[in-house]
């Protein structure tokens, strides 16, 4: 499970998770930091949007009170900038 929420206002990002979530963002971080000396970027879409690296919902017992007001991320674009050689 990989899930993100933001609060009503876009303010703050949720971020909920389990082993395979991490496993999945650790996957993405190392594919990042292994690129050449060029700016690279991947994609974590949910399905409703054409991707599989998100979910789209979470269980009723994981969220919290204000859960209710808050917005489903559907894709989030990590970008991945090298330092230039010296």
């Amino acid at each position: 499970m990989l899930y993100l929420e933001t609060d009503k206002d876009g303010d703050r990002v949720f971020l909920h998770t389990d082993r395979e979530g991490i496993q999945k963002l650790r996957e993405v971080l190392d594919f990042l930091e292994g690129q050449p000396e060029i700016p690279e970027h991947e994609h974590l879409i949910t399905p409703a949007w054409g991707g599989n690296e998100l979910n789209e919902m979470l269980s009723i017992g994981a969220r919290d009170s204000n859960s209710e007001l808050n917005r489903t991320v559907h894709e989030v674009k990590m970008y991945y900038w090298p330092k230039p050689q010296a």
